[in-house]
């Protein structure tokens, strides 16, 4: 598969985000729905992960439209 040609979007329904070198801010913004403050707490957070720590969306949250956008939690291993 071409990396080019590959739909992240339509296979982001769940998006897991690790700690990484560089994010394209127009992706968390899209994938999480924020902007201003909530953006800058996202893109924190990212940088602050730990070793087995992730970043996922919080639905419940997006879908009242109150409380934070995305949840910090620690795995073992993905399956």
């Amino acid at each position: 598969m071409n990396c080019e040609y590959f739909d992240f979007y339509a296979n982001a329904q769940y998006p897991l985000i690790m700690k990484q070198q560089s994010m394209n801010d127009s992706v968390i913004k899209d994938l999480f729905g924020v902007s201003g403050n909530e953006f800058n707490e996202i893109k924190q957070a990212i940088s602050g992960l730990q070793k087995g720590e992730l970043i996922i969306k919080n639905p419940i949250a997006v879908t009242l439209g109150m409380g934070k956008k995305f949840k910090k939690i620690k795995v073992s291993h993905l399956i």
